[in-house]
């Protein structure tokens, strides 16, 4: 079926290209990296923090619960201790006791990473920097995408995404990281109603 807007049927105007703006998912299904391999293990045979990195929404938990926690990391998140001094202690105690750690925060700017790095380095631990390559426009996307699939987990406002991007300072290893690994955003779902929403433009 043929669209006309009024212009071109009625005034015989000229049609001009158009190009459907927002984020497209169609494009994350369709990119290498969605059908890549993701049996790598990421866990270190040492004990180490893992400090994640990357705006709300960008997959950051389910990396942590998928590949880190099952191999024995304690999970240090802001969201669920609801406060930062909290997480430090929380990490600190779990380094004490001999576990690796990941930090689980959006850890956006150097200043943010600097206070467990340096919580690694006093317990002569060595932490990597595990960055989600997820866009902010795809973050954004996933995060309606988990509210719109009946998750639990809290509304994340707009300000978060604008927060997070005014402060972001890409991590180098002259932070004190062993290693800055960047991990693609691969589709991954838990149920077909959950990969049927994710198609959908929002």
């Amino acid at each position: 079926l043929t669209f006309h807007t009024p212009e071109e049927f009625f005034l015989s105007v000229a049609s001009e290209p158009f190009t459907l703006r927002g984020f497209d998912p169609a494009s994350v299904l369709s990119s290498p990296s969605s059908s890549s391999s993701t049996s790598a293990s990421y866990a270190a045979s040492h004990q180490e923090v893992a400090l994640l990195v990357g705006f709300p929404g960008s997959g950051k938990s389910v990396f942590a619960h998928r590949n880190l926690v099952p191999a024995g990391y304690e999970w240090v998140n802001r969201d669920s201790l609801k406060d930062m001094g909290k997480c430090k202690s929380a990490c600190a105690a779990a380094l004490a006791r001999g576990k690796s750690v990941v930090v689980d925060n959006t850890n956006p700017s150097a200043r943010a990473r600097a206070e467990f790095v340096k919580l690694a380095q006093t317990s002569s631990v060595k932490v990597r920097c595990f960055w989600m390559e997820a866009s902010r426009e795809m973050s954004e996307h996933l995060n309606k995408v988990r509210e719109m699939a009946g998750s639990d987990h809290a509304h994340v406002p707009a300000q978060a995404y604008f927060g997070y991007a005014n402060n972001f300072e890409e991590p180098t290893k002259s932070e004190g990281f062993e290693e800055v690994v960047r991990v693609p955003f691969v589709p991954k779902f838990e149920n077909p109603d959950e990969e049927r929403i994710f198609k959908w433009r929002l």
